[in-house]
């Protein structure tokens, strides 16, 4: 409840990212999966430029959509990791070097 609360009035807290996944991480300690897929899914739809927390959460739908035998939207949560995080590492492996080349130069 306070969760949701903190959401709904500040949803641009710098916070949000991790207290949403949190908030699915609690549905699915209460046995309701149901309302965790809902509550996981708004981590990449209201945070997408929280990384590092959408990975974990589409990590989780997919094993959420794995455990009800949805295995097609398993997958697509499960792509949508692998390629996310490709391109993350691509990105990161691109500003390291650029990082190493400038600090060679001076």
């Amino acid at each position: 409840v306070h969760l949701r609360r903190a959401l709904k009035v500040n949803p641009i807290n710098p916070m949000g990212p991790e207290a949403q996944y949190t908030l699915g991480l609690c549905l699915i300690a209460l046995n309701k999966p149901d309302k965790a897929i809902v509550e996981l899914g708004k981590v990449r739809q209201n945070y997408a430029a929280a990384r590092d927390v959408v990975v974990k959460a589409e990590l989780l739908l997919a094993q959420l959509y794995f455990d009800e035998g949805n295995y097609s939207a398993a997958a697509r949560r499960a792509r949508a990791v692998a390629s996310a995080s490709a391109s993350w590492a691509c990105e990161n492996f691109r500003a390291t070097c650029r990082s190493r080349s400038l600090s060679r130069a001076r």
